[in-house]
């Protein structure tokens, strides 16, 4: 899978489950942990990003810091990857629903490359 798009699902569930825990502190169940056990290093220098998003999950600016942050991680860190698709095949066989509507990188990519998007720019 590619990193962006498993960065956006695990988005999905991020946000869903501090939706539905109203924060990290309450997440029990197993799942829930391991989400928040691999996220949590990441912003142990900078938790801003995370708290942001805990305090409002909805906003797509904070989305989509803690998305790039999580993308940066990943590509600095390849070993972190394999962890990473495991924990999100994990969510997903879970039969939990990640929120829909988050920040997406693919989105946000088609939208960048769409010739009659560049062409209306170019004008």
């Amino acid at each position: 899978m590619v990193i962006e798009t498993l960065v956006t699902t695990f988005l999905g569930y991020l946000v869903g489950n501090i939706k539905k825990s109203k924060g990290a502190e309450q997440a029990g169940d197993e799942l829930s942990t391991a989400l928040w056990k691999w996220i949590r290093p990441i912003f142990l220098k900078d938790e801003e990003p995370l708290k942001a998003l805990q305090a409002n999950p909805d906003d797509t600016a904070n989305q989509k810091e803690v998305a790039v942050k999580i993308e940066q991680h990943l590509n600095k860190n390849p070993e972190a990857l394999s962890q990473f698709e495991v924990l999100v095949k994990q969510l997903e066989a879970s039969g939990e629903k990640p929120v829909g509507n988050v920040y997406n990188f693919g989105t946000v990519e088609k939208q960048v490359n769409n010739p009659t998007i560049q062409g209306d720019l170019n004008m």
